[in-house]
């Protein structure tokens, strides 16, 4: 009996860190850390095969591998959607579209040292001021509080950013 639970929580334990293991290596190989992202996937491997093996192994008589299995890799997902959150690898490219205060929501994103480039636009009515800031991912909320102080109702709009030159 202690040795039956001592496996469920291996299995479980096990599978919440190849799926938070996972995560990392893809954000990793995402920044260009493809070394340390294919020496995660040896430990990734190795703890699959532990797993599975553990849980393949008299699988008909024991269905509560099966759920230690699905739990852990369930968990493991929002570990690993939490410590990719943390770490806030990489840039972000930000677009505002504004009409109002664009002087001074710019001058107060230069004032934070932000990369901004600034130019006009015309939207469907009227003329609209655009930024295009680049940041490091784990400020970007700064500047989103930055533009909603100066205009709670400008479009934001953000992707991934490989940056190959200049600052940011």
């Amino acid at each position: 009996m202690v040795i039956g639970v001592l496996i469920y929580i291996l299995i479980f334990t096990f599978k919440v860190l190849e799926n938070a293991l996972g995560t990392l290596r893809m954000i990793l190989i995402a920044n260009g850390k493809k070394q340390i992202g294919a020496i995660l996937q040896l430990v990734i491997s190795l703890i699959w095969i532990l797993s599975t093996s553990m849980v393949i192994t008299n699988i008909i008589k024991d269905y509560f591998k099966i759920i230690a299995f699905i739990l852990g890799s369930y968990i493991g997902s929002l570990v690993g959607s939490i410590i990719e959150e943390k770490l806030a690898l990489g840039a972000n490219l930000i677009m505002v579209i504004t009409e109002k205060y664009a002087s001074n929501m710019i001058r107060s994103i230069r004032k934070r040292g932000f990369a901004l480039t600034t130019f006009k636009g015309k939207g469907k009515n009227d003329f609209k001021t655009i930024l295009i800031i680049v940041v490091k991912r784990k400020l970007r909320n700064e500047v989103f509080n930055i533009v909603k102080k100066y205009d709670n109702e400008a479009m934001i709009i953000t992707e991934n950013a490989n940056a190959t030159g200049g600052y940011y």
